[in-house]
């Protein structure tokens, strides 16, 4: 089916339950791609900003004891974020694609202009060609671990961010995009909301197709 026509019957099933009564525990990631959207979108644009101001860029350079490594990332901060000493931000966390460094969205892609649009925080890691996975048999290789593990709670303790789940969302680009859409299915309590651009879909279906198939057991059980 075309993204639009998925879109919209999502949206027609969504209208539907809006008339009903919800249980929000049981709602999943997974299960109410819309809703998530939704919220998440409207969390960029209640967070107050100056629209025609410019992002600022800042490079962290972190070391691993996971990978036992300098994994550097960059971090691209609102317009507002120095005016304000109290306000936090939700945070997007995008990864690049295998081949690439972290340094690819700011330096190939406007990233950090569109980002001005919106008020949140956008960190941009680096996971060298390691899948976003943690690999059997070795020691070092803990690209998953080490994202959830070190980046996230060193992006904390750095910046004012929404620790919550509602202010996190992940997403990304090929390698990128496979480790966003694992990270939303392996950790649906971490991220509220998941993006994959041109990520390996053959490679989700093959891993997490039991996964997959409770996420949609659930959806047609629930009210």
């Amino acid at each position: 089916m075309h993204q639009s026509g998925l879109n919209a019957k999502v949206a027609k099933k969504y209208c539907k339950d809006s008339q009903r009564r919800i249980s929000w525990r049981s709602l999943r990631p997974a299960l109410r791609p819309l809703r998530f959207e939704l919220f998440f979108t409207a969390l960029l644009l209640l967070v107050p900003g100056a629209h025609a101001q410019k992002t600022s860029v800042e490079t962290v350079q972190f070391q691993s004891k996971l990978v036992n490594a300098t994994l550097p990332y960059n971090v691209i901060l609102p317009p507002d974020y120095r005016a304000s000493s109290a306000t936090r931000y939700p945070v997007l966390y995008l990864l690049h694609g295998f081949g690439g460094h972290y340094s690819d969205w700011v330096t190939r892609t406007n990233v950090a202009d569109y980002a001005a649009q919106y008020r949140m925080i956008v960190v941009m890691p680096e996971g060298q060609n390691g899948w976003y996975t943690d690999r059997a048999g070795v020691a070092t290789d803990k690209y998953e671990s080490y994202i959830l593990k070190e980046l996230i709670p060193d992006v904390q303790k750095r910046y004012r961010t929404i620790e919550a789940r509602y202010g996190r969302a992940v997403a990304g680009l090929s390698m990128g995009g496979f480790g966003a859409l694992k990270f939303g299915l392996k950790s649906p309590d971490t991220f509220v909301f998941v993006g994959s651009l041109s990520g390996n879909r053959r490679l989700i279906d093959e891993r997490f197709q039991p996964t997959i198939r409770r996420a949609s057991a659930r959806e047609k059980d629930s009210p």
